[in-house]
């Protein structure tokens, strides 16, 4: 399986997306779905992965790692009523960072409207 990843990473910009994609899944390859979508920086297939197993804080965590501040913004964004309703704790520490300071707290009410006040969530 390296060549094939080896293979994936010298050739990403030849080879069509979609096909790889539907290649793997047709093979139950899913952890090679997302190893590739975060080759190809699909973060909301990855996200949506995580988010899909229940696991909130590796989405958050893929979140963070965007590179590029205005599509970490903006999938920050996208995500928020997630993050908040299940890990809101961890959400709100990282929304205090200051890669999210051009985020306007206007943009995050409805993702805060849903917030559940629970013993493990208290900031």
């Amino acid at each position: 399986m390296q060549s094939f990843r080896d293979f994936l990473k010298n050739n990403k910009d030849h080879v069509n997306e979609e096909t790889v994609f539907q290649v793997l899944q047709s093979h139950g390859k899913i952890d090679e779905c997302i190893r590739y979508a975060e080759m190809v920086q699909r973060y909301d297939t990855v996200i949506v992965h995580y988010i899909n197993k229940q696991e909130h804080d590796k989405a958050l965590q893929k979140v963070t790692e965007i590179k590029d501040e205005t599509k970490r913004n903006e999938t920050m964004l996208r995500y928020a009523s997630v993050f908040v309703s299940k890990c809101a704790k961890l959400t709100i520490e990282e929304l205090r960072k200051p890669q999210y300071k051009k985020i306007k707290i206007d943009q995050l009410m409805p993702a805060f409207m849903n917030i559940q006040i629970e013993s493990d969530m208290k900031v």
